[in-house]
């Protein structure tokens, strides 16, 4: 089963990010001349950009305050927005396996690409048609700037097995008790998937078979990690050999000091991607800072930095070059359009579906609590 960080994240004390900028804006629209961005993501878009001399260089010039509001996870985001509207957030962080409920919402902003100088940096098409398509509205306009393009497979020691070709490999008798399941209700998405099954339209039969192969994944674990670090502890000390999970999840494998650990993204069922984007919201305030923020988050400096520190494949051209070694040997970057069409982004179910028959959001999420209960049978 494959999750990812964006899902697994749970806020912790964000503690001295807010000093990205160091005076207070006045308000003004106009770039550099203060203002401010009311951000609503996860901390580490903001844990990133404070370790980019460039960024934090612009900040300081342009009095631009940054006033981060943490959440955990999209479906957090998206019940604060639903039932509260906007609140004066003008920047949000989105993952585009959520697209389905960010889309209902109809918050977002078309984004003036004449003011964002680097948008020239944007790889074209970037993510393929299942994250392309999130970047832009039904009338064509961009309301979406790609931070990153992530990909799934499965994280494996080579001293203990060959290189996994299906997802099924994992469940091989022989490897009973020596693969983990990250603890992510995501994974129900993974279920489906296999299956053949579209997540975003899902039947409630197809719901329970899901369910049931999610259960023999679980059966087939020795442990459900929560996190990368417990998941790396658990692969460090040799208890467990296999796990699906996006690829970022490596290093912290690495960092164990066992130069076996490989990753791969080459299963027959094909792979599994998700995007994050950068947004605008609609009748949003200080419009002149958030587009003077995205020019400056296109820099190649800010491409540098997702690539080394994420690591994942940053929508800035030439960004690739700087991804280690290792991704660059386990994800076919130098074809960015095979690699983007043989592995999809995912989709989740919208909250209420149009069609009754289908499930929403909570009742497919649940699902993966049901499977853990049924897997202790």
């Amino acid at each position: 089963m494959i999750a990812n960080r964006r899902t697994l994240f749970r806020l912790a004390a964000a503690t001295g990010l807010t000093t990205l900028a160091t005076a207070c804006g006045s308000g003004d629209d106009d770039g550099g001349s203060g203002g401010e961005i009311n951000f609503m993501g996860g901390s580490d878009t903001m844990e990133l950009l404070h370790k980019v001399p460039s960024f934090e260089d612009w900040l300081r010039r342009s009095r631009v305050v940054v006033r981060p509001q943490f959440v955990p996870d999209d479906t957090t985001a998206l019940q604060k927005l639903a039932a509260g509207g906007t609140q004066g957030v003008n920047l949000v962080n989105w993952i585009n396996q959520f697209r389905t409920g960010w889309q209902s919402l109809d918050l977002f902003a078309p984004i003036d690409t004449a003011r964002i100088p680097h948008y020239a940096n944007v790889i074209q098409d970037f993510g393929g048609p299942s994250f392309a398509g999130t970047q832009r509205d039904a009338q064509g306009r961009v309301i979406g700037i790609p931070k990153y393009w992530a990909v799934s497979g499965i994280v494996y020691d080579s001293a203990e097995m060959p290189a996994p070709t299906s997802y099924f490999d994992l469940l091989d008798p022989k490897y009973k008790g020596r693969i983990a399941v990250l603890d992510d209700p995501g994974s129900m998405e993974s279920g489906a998937r296999l299956l053949g099954y579209d997540a975003s339209k899902l039947t409630r039969p197809q719901l329970a078979e899901a369910i049931a192969l999610v259960t023999r994944f679980i059966r087939q674990a020795r442990a459900l990690p929560r996190s990368a670090a417990d998941l790396a502890t658990l692969m460090g000390s040799g208890e467990v050999i296999a796990c699906g999970v996006e690829l970022g999840f490596l290093p912290k494998m690495l960092d164990q000091g066992k130069k076996s650990f490989r990753a791969t993204v080459a299963m027959k069922e094909g792979g599994t991607s998700y995007g994050v984007l950068l947004s605008t919201v609609k009748n949003a305030e200080h419009t002149g800072a958030v587009h003077e923020f995205l020019d400056n988050f296109l820099t190649p400096e800010v491409g540098r930095a997702i690539a080394e520190r994420s690591p994942s494949v940053p929508g800035i051209k030439g960004a690739t070059t700087w991804l280690p070694d290792w991704y660059r040997q386990s994800v076919p970057v130098d074809d960015l359009p095979k690699l983007f069409a043989e592995n999809p982004s995912v989709n989740f179910p919208p909250a209420k579906p149009d069609d009754p028959n289908l499930v929403g959001l909570n009742e497919f999420l649940a699902g993966w609590q049901q499977a853990k209960i049924a897997a202790k049978s």
